[in-house]
C-alpha cells in the first residue's frame, strides 16, 4: 500500500536514538524547502577543518571520490554530525580530507551518481533531525552541499536503486515512525528528488537493501523487521508486488547477491543469531530461508567474494565481540565459517572494496566506541591482514 508524502521540513524531537549519543543531541529545527520539486541553488563547499570531538562512527561507504582510480572511503559520525572523507593512497592507507556537515544525528550513508555527471555523490539520512543531506561530488574529493531536505518522518537506513525504471537513481529510506515502513524519493537526475511515496508494511525496520529481484532492470526493496519478518516489494512493476517471509528472530543487516550462481538475485539477512539466505526465483518471490547459525550479536553484513573462488561470501560485524564473522559461500546458498578478524570496539557499518588495487575485496569497518575505522586487507583465501587503524576523532 502506498501514499504520497510531501517533502516538507518540520521540527522533530530526538527519539529512539543510540544510547551513546542520545544525551548529546538536541531538538533540531530545519528550514523548509517548500515544494518537493523545488531546486535550491548549489553552493560548492570544501570539507570543513578537522574535528577533535568524539565521532562515534556508525557507517562507512566506499568510492573513487577524486578520480585517481584509487578507492576512497566516507565515514559517518553521529557524534559530530559529519562525514569524514578519507582519500585512498592505493595501498590500504588513507589521507584525511576533512569532513562534511550533515543534519543532526546521521544514521546511514549511500554513495551513487545522483546528478548523472559521472562523479560520485553522497546521501546521508539524519535520524535525529528527520532530514536528508545530499552532497554532489566535484570529482576531486570535494563536494557541493545541497540544502538539507526535510523528510517529514524519522528515517534511519537508506538504499539506492532505480525503482521506477527511468534510469535515474532513487533513494529508499526506512521510516521508524507511524505505520509506514519505508519511503521512496524518486531522483530527478540532477541531484534533487520528487515527493516521497510511503509504503505500509510491518514495524521496526532493521535495515534496507535494493535489488533486481525480477530480472527486469527495475529494482525492488527488501526490509527486515524487528517482529521476525522480511518483506520484499517490487515497486516498478505495473502492480506492486509485496511478499513476506518469516525469519528466525529479529531482522537486522541485509544484503543482496547471487549466492547460488543461477543469475537471480538472492537475499542475505541477519536474524536471531543466524545468517539467513533466501534464494530468489527471478519473479520477485523467494524460497524459504536457509540458516547458518553462530552470528549472535551481529548487526551488519556485506557481500563479496573474499577467497577468489567465484562464490559470494559474507562478512558480518559483531558488536558484542569486537570482531567480524567471515562466512565463505559454497555456491549453493550455504556457507562455511572461516576467519574472525578483530576490529575496534563496537563495530557496526562495514563495506567491501578493493582498497589496494589488487583486484580482490578488502574490508573497512566503522567502530563506534573507540572512534576508529579498521582496515582489513584480503589475503585472497578468506583471511585478512589488518592495516593501520584510522582514528576518526581527529579527521
Amino acid at each position: 500500500m502506498a501514499f504520497v508524502r510531501s517533502v516538507t521540513a518540520q521540527k522533530h524531537v530526538v527519539r529512539g536514538f543510540w544510547g551513546f549519543v542520545i544525551s548529546a543531541l538536541l531538538m533540531a529545527a530545519l528550514v523548509g524547502c517548500g515544494s518537493s520539486n523545488f531546486v535550491p541553488p548549489i553552493t560548492p563547499t570544501q570539507p570543513t577543518s578537522p574535528t577533535t570531538i568524539t565521532a562515534a562512527p556508525v557507517a562507512v561507504a566506499a568510492g573513487d571520490f577524486n578520480g585517481d582510480s584509487k578507492m576512497d572511503i566516507a565515514v559517518l559520525n553521529p557524534g559530530t554530525d559529519k562525514v569524514s572523507i578519507l582519500l585512498g593512497n592505493g595501498d590500504g592507507t588513507f589521507t584525511a580530507a576533512g569532513s562534511l556537515a550533515t543534519g543532526a544525528g546521521p544514521s546511514d550513508i549511500a554513495v551513487g551518481d545522483y546528478n548523472g555527471d559521472g562523479k560520485l555523490d553522497i546521501a546521508v539520512v539524519n535520524m535525529a533531525s528527520s532530514s536528508l543531506s545530499i552532497f554532489l561530488g566535484n570529482g576531486d574529493g570535494t563536494f557541493a552541499a545541497v540544502p538539507v531536505i526535510g523528510l517529514g518522518f524519522t528515517g534511519q537506513y537508506i538504499a539506492v536503486g532505480d525503482f521506477n525504471g527511468d534510469g535515474k537513481l532513487d533513494l529508499a529510506i526506512t521510516n521508524t515512525t507511524g505505520a509506514v515502513a519505508f519511503d521512496i524519493f524518486y531522483g530527478q537526475g540532477d541531484g534533487t528528488f520528487q515527493s516521497a511515496i510511503g509504503y505500509v508494511a510491518s514495524s521496526f525496520p532493521g535495515g534496507i537493501a535494493a535489488g533486481n529481484f525480477t530480472g527486469t532492470g527495475v529494482n525492488g526493496v527488501a526490509v527486515p523487521y524487528g517482529v521476525g519478518e522480511l518483506q520484499v516489494d517490487v515497486i516498478g512493476s505495473p502492480n506492486i508486488q509485496s511478499h513476506s517471509y518469516a525469519l528466525a528472530g529479529k531482522g537486522a543487516g541485509i544484503s543482496v547477491g547471487d549466492f547460488n550462481g543461477d543469475g537471480k538475485a538472492d537475499i542475505a539477512v541477519l536474524c536471531g543469531g543466524n545468517a539467513a539466505v533466501l534464494l530468489g526465483k527471478g519473479d520477485g518471490t523467494f524460497a524459504a530461508p536457509i540458516l547458518t547459525a553462530g552470528v549472535s550479536g551481529s548487526n551488519r553484513l556485506v557481500t563479496g567474494d573474499f577467497n577468489g573462488d567465484g562464490n559470494l561470501d559474507l562478512a558480518i560485524s559483531n558488536a558484542t565481540t569486537n570482531n567480524l564473522t567471515i562466512l565463505l559461500g559454497t555456491g549453493t546458498g550455504t556457507f562455511t565459517p572461516a576467519a574472525s578478524p578483530a576490529t575496534g570496539k563496537y563495530p557496526q557499518g562495514i563495506v567491501a572494496a578493493d582498497l589496494t588495487g589488487s583486484g580482490v575485496l578488502d574490508l573497512a569497518v566503522a567502530n563506534t566506541d573507540d572512534n576508529s575505522v579498521t582496515i582489513l586487507l584480503s589475503n585472497r583465501d578468506g583471511t585478512f591482514t589488518a592495516a593501520p587503524t584510522i582514528a576518526i576523532g581527529t579527521n
